[in-house]
């Protein structure tokens, strides 16, 4: 995955795109085979999110995608009032 993505940042979101929806499919259908409707959903959904937040954090891109703590300090010259207040 790292080589997709240091390679063409664009190809590596259409792959997780056309993944996510692979399989989402696939965990419906399935799901709905055992007579439970949204079980495997939540298993791949659950699975699918925490490895690629686990993706993002070890390769140090949570600043990247806006995925900081709230209690970190306002960048220098950062204001929250607005100035037509």
């Amino acid at each position: 995955m790292d080589k997709l993505y240091k390679k063409n940042e664009l190809g590596f979101s259409l792959f997780l795109i056309i993944d996510y929806i692979v399989f989402y499919s696939a965990a419906e259908v399935l799901s709905k085979r055992i007579g439970v409707e949204k079980s495997l959903t939540f298993v791949f959904t659950f699975i699918f999110t925490v490895s690629l937040l686990y993706w993002i954090n070890k390769n140090g891109l949570k600043g990247k995608y806006g995925l900081t703590s709230l209690r970190s300090p306002p960048r220098k010259g950062f204001c929250i009032t607005s100035r037509w207040s």
